[in-house]
């Protein structure tokens, strides 16, 4: 889909723009080798975002702000 393409396209270059900052800043003791995990379970979030999201349904109409709210709860 466009959402999946979009980040996680070009070797995850837009994932790794959320969720790097997220690991270095709040989880600093994580190793850099451990990271491929979490772009993994990144991208997940992103296909499963893709699926449920609806712009009718969804207030922000942000695609980002809904998959970083269902990354969280």
């Amino acid at each position: 889909g466009i959402y999946v393409d979009f980040y996680c396209g070009n070797n995850n270059s837009e994932l790794k723009k959320i969720v790097f900052p997220i690991l270095t800043n709040k989880f600093g003791w994580i190793p850099q080798k451990d990271y491929d995990d979490f772009l993994s379970i990144g991208s997940q979030v992103v296909w499963n975002c893709e699926e449920s999201f609806d712009l009718e349904k969804v207030k922000t109409k942000k695609f980002k702000s809904y998959e970083i709210f269902s990354a969280i709860f």
